[in-house]
């Protein structure tokens, strides 16, 4: 494995039909697929307040801990 996370690893998923096919090559590929997956699989909502010094604060608000912190790792 090299210092980018480029590890070949060849992972073909099949979609139920078996008519689809998608190719995940490296590491750093399967990372990036997870991400996409999980910004769009979350229930929690991203809002904002204004601090004492005037500076805009903004954090997630969901319905686990666990959820809110996987969605600010992958923010």
């Amino acid at each position: 494995m090299d210092d980018q996370g480029n590890e070949d690893i060849e992972k073909t998923i099949k979609s139920v039909g078996g008519n689809e096919t998608f190719m995940i090559r490296t590491q750093r590929d399967q990372i990036v697929e997870f991400m996409k997956i999980l910004s769009l699989s979350h229930m929690c909502v991203a809002e904002s307040f204004t601090d004492k010094h005037g500076n805009r604060q903004k954090f997630y608000n969901g319905p686990s801990p666990d959820e809110v912190a996987l969605v600010e790792f992958a923010s």
